[in-house]
């Protein structure tokens, strides 16, 4: 702990504090500042007054500034809870999605199966060939060259 030595309206106060020395008579200066105008603004005042009234202004502003603090720790949590409801359906219909997309698979594997069984059965049967001996070639007639001269005039 330190301390810091500040000016208020012409009187010099000793703070023990744990805060910068720049930072308590930054403090010390907004202070001096607002007893000032309050005085300037209202003439014939005391400084003790002007003290006791510039106090319940910052009061004033400490309580609006809680207030404003807890609606936004309010807002934050509702927020939250709003994400974290958001994030479980995010996640429930993502499983809802993977499981239809598993399902559409099945059915296009089952709708090609049904599809070549019925190009199956529709194919016409073939008939298996006659059980015949080979076919011999034919032999050329007797003295023939195996072509046939039925033209007349030669």
């Amino acid at each position: 702990m330190q301390k810091v030595k500040v000016s208020i309206c012409g009187r010099t106060y000793c703070l023990s504090t744990e805060e910068s020395e720049e930072y308590v008579n930054q403090l010390a200066a907004r202070l001096d500042a607002r007893i000032n105008r309050f005085m300037d603004e209202n003439p014939g005042t005391s400084l003790l007054s002007a003290a006791v009234m510039t106090a319940l202004e910052l009061s004033d502003d400490a309580s609006r500034n809680e207030d404003d603090a807890d609606n936004f720790r309010g807002q934050l949590k509702t927020y939250a809870e709003e994400a974290a409801a958001a994030k479980t359906m995010v996640d429930k219909l993502r499983r809802a999605v993977e499981g239809l997309v598993q399902e559409n698979r099945k059915l296009k594997s089952d709708l090609e199966l049904l599809t070549l069984r019925d190009q199956v059965e529709q194919a016409p049967a073939e008939e298996p060939a006659p059980e015949t001996e080979p076919a011999q070639p034919e032999q050329p007639a007797e003295g023939g060259s195996g072509r046939n001269h039925n033209r007349q005039g030669r």
